[in-house]
């Protein structure tokens, strides 16, 4: 669920009006000479490309950026049930998808699949810095916050992230940046670790998977070496009461 954040928007804003001020400049440039000396096709299409990377740079700037913010108390996503065993249930039998958040242990490789896939495709452009994603997690049961933990994502290449995380019974609302979901888990639920994919790309939804971290031990001989060293699950976790 999207919340806005005024301090991120008026930086986004004024990073988005000098992209589109010089882009107008470039373009004015570009007609002004195309009158003396008319560009090929090819000339085209690379100043195209090379406007797009600009407006991406910008954007990778402002979300480099981002303030760690926690959930905010008037969220909606607050006032949601809290699920119960057979919601859960249901919940984790629908089949995978992108939009999937809570997942199965056994669907562990359909996510690397997943990573993998965008990891290998030149299509989608590179992230311009390394830099960890900073995130934020609240439990809350019977409308009494329980918890409240700040950690960090570490970047996988091509906007894709994972960390590791503890989800408590009740309802656990993430936070990174203006976006937040929330993962119900029945009250008796003791907390255990999680694996948190998020996949955050410039121009588009951001999604992520979370899923039992005991997976990791059934597919131990399978996995690819971002995950199997563990050197991206090392990331630091602060809770506050």
């Amino acid at each position: 669920m999207l919340r806005p954040q005024p301090t991120f928007k008026s930086l986004l804003a004024r990073l988005q009006a000098r992209a589109v001020a010089v882009a107008l400049a470039c373009a004015a440039s570009l007609f002004a000479t195309a009158q003396e000396n008319p560009p090929s096709k090819g000339e085209i299409a690379s100043e195209g490309e090379r406007l797009k990377q600009m407006l991406l740079r910008y954007h990778d700037d402002a979300s480099a950026d981002r303030p760690a913010e926690g959930p905010l108390e008037d969220t909606a996503l607050l006032d949601e049930p809290v699920a119960s065993e057979s919601d859960l249930a249901a919940q984790l039998a629908l089949p995978f998808s992108a939009e999937k958040v809570l997942l199965r242990e056994d669907e562990l490789a359909l996510v690397i699949d997943e990573v993998e896939g965008r990891l290998a495709d030149p299509r989608l452009n590179e992230r311009r810095n390394n830099a960890p994603m900073i995130a934020a997690v609240q439990n809350r049961r019977s409308g009494a916050l329980v918890a409240n933990t700040t950690f960090s994502f570490t970047h996988l290449g091509k906007h894709q992230f994972l960390t590791r995380v503890g989800l408590s019974g009740g309802g656990n609302v993430v936070t990174v940046a203006e976006e937040q979901w929330r993962i119900d888990l029945p009250p008796a639920y003791e907390a255990s670790p999680y694996l948190v994919f998020l996949y955050a790309p410039p121009i588009g939804d951001w999604r992520i998977h979370a899923l039992p971290a005991v997976a990791l031990e059934s597919d131990s001989n399978d996995l690819p070496s971002w995950l199997s060293d563990n050197t991206a699950l090392d990331t630091q976790a602060s809770e506050t009461p």
